[in-house]
């Protein structure tokens, strides 16, 4: 397989430089070219107020104002126990508070295999220890690790401490409104050898390709002590130079976060794991969008009993990672969401409430930032008869009008400028 490279700029722009939530970003994109209008009211989030009710996006989360199902899907341990009533599979486990942490080192003592030590709550790999050994982890460092995970664990006082599923292949599963419609699968950060380079030379090189990658420029590989522990067990360390074709494990933890890889797989993947993910989400519903990762001895095989296990679900996926995976073709997730908006949503097109928004230009070009502003200035001016207002007598202009009217300033301006290399955002000020 050939790493994927990316062309496209303002993408990356929005992800590097932090502009907006990139996930937030390519849904806002869609509703513009649907004519519609996001109002940003936040980094990461937006709504569409033509709609009843608001269609409302904090990055690809679609809310339901539903903020138990919110906690319930954070709290790992106690979504871990109501997949087991399900049915569902799950790895062997048990939760301990900060003030057991010698029961706990009991317990991790006694398992067998490669262990996880994780928050309860946690996100995005943070606080996450994996390929532990009780075999060969001293106390000392199974307290790091402990201390770690609870560090991460957004305040809440619970770690998790499982035996490692035995499958090597874990899996994203992105299901909307119920079903499932892509999946990736992850896996942790390798590089592959070219009888040349050494292991640094060859994660430098590889960052270089990730960061033109949207999804991944912020999240470059790179050693601490644990990964050099886990090149130490392949029998190499960081100057090493792996054969020709020789893949080499820089972790366990197949965290993208953490610079891990996806495979786009959604065609090569037994439905077994469709129908699981779609379960999974249910436990989740009202939450419309949801991401579950799986992992499995093999996904082109049927699921059953013992081959696979659900590691967690997710009510704010991260939906760029199908959009620009690391290996394969990129997955169209963005049309399945805006389908079940529109199916879900009454949409008036003629809505004349008035808002007073921040008009903003994302672009990487300086020269076209002025003038793609005086463009949209100019457009507003005209549309004064119209109802609309254009203050500039701040440092930062604003316009407000009729949401109708913001709608067709957009149009008129995607029509100049290209939605690909400039765009423009209509922002609330916050209170």
């Amino acid at each position: 397989m050939k790493l994927n490279r990316y062309q496209h700029a303002l993408h990356l722009h929005v992800n590097r430089d932090r502009v907006r939530n990139l996930n937030a970003f390519v849904l806002a994109e869609a509703f513009q070219a649907e004519g519609l209008v996001p109002i940003w009211y936040r980094f990461f989030g937006f709504k569409i107020p033509c709609t009843t009710p608001h269609i409302d996006f904090r990055g690809a989360h679609l809310v339901s104002g539903n903020r138990d199902v919110a906690e319930f899907l954070g709290n790992k341990w106690l979504f871990k126990q109501r997949l087991k009533q399900q049915q569902i599979g799950v790895a062997e486990g048990k939760a301990f508070t900060a003030s057991r942490v010698e029961q706990a080192y009991s317990y991790f003592s006694q398992l067998e295999g490669d262990c996880v030590i994780k928050p309860a709550w946690g996100n995005q790999g943070k606080g996450v220890t994996v390929g532990i050994h009780p075999a060969d982890t001293e106390h000392g460092e199974f307290l790091r690790a402990f201390e770690h995970a609870h560090a991460h664990g957004h305040g809440k006082n619970l770690v998790i401490i499982e035996r490692k599923f035995t499958g090597d292949q874990e899996a994203r599963f992105l299901v909307v409104g119920g079903e499932t419609i892509s999946s990736f699968r992850r896996t942790a950060p390798t590089v592959l050898g070219d009888g040349v380079s050494t292991i640094s030379e060859l994660i430098a090189e590889k960052n270089g390709i990730k960061a033109e990658n949207p999804n991944e420029c912020r999240l470059p590989i790179q050693l601490d002590a644990h990964r050099l522990k886990v090149l130490k067990r392949q029998g190499f360390n960081d100057e090493s130079v792996p054969l020709e074709n020789q893949w080499v494990r820089i972790d366990y933890k197949g965290s993208i976060s953490a610079g891990g890889d996806t495979i786009e797989c959604t065609k090569e993947v037994h439905l077994s794991y469709f129908e699981i993910a779609a379960k999974v989400a249910q436990l989740a519903s009202p939450v419309v969008v949801v991401g579950v990762d799986i992992m499995a001895n093999d996904f082109t095989q049927q699921a059953t009993a013992e081959n696979y296990c659900v590691l967690e679900a997710n009510s704010g996926p991260a939906i760029t990672g199908h959009i620009y995976p690391s290996f394969g073709e990129p997955a169209d997730v963005i049309n399945p969401i805006l389908d079940y908006c529109f199916a879900h949503y009454e949409v008036n097109y003629d809505d004349q409430t008035i808002y007073e928004v921040v008009p903003e230009i994302v672009t990487l070009n300086t020269q076209v930032r002025y003038s793609a502003m005086q463009y949209v200035l100019n457009l507003a001016t005209q549309a004064q008869g119209f109802g609309v207002e254009v203050d500039t007598s701040g440092n930062t202009p604003k316009i407000r009008g009729p949401y109708s009217r913001l709608c067709s300033i957009s149009r008129l301006f995607a029509k100049q400028y290209h939605p690909s290399e400039t765009a423009l955002l209509f922002t609330q000020e916050e209170a």
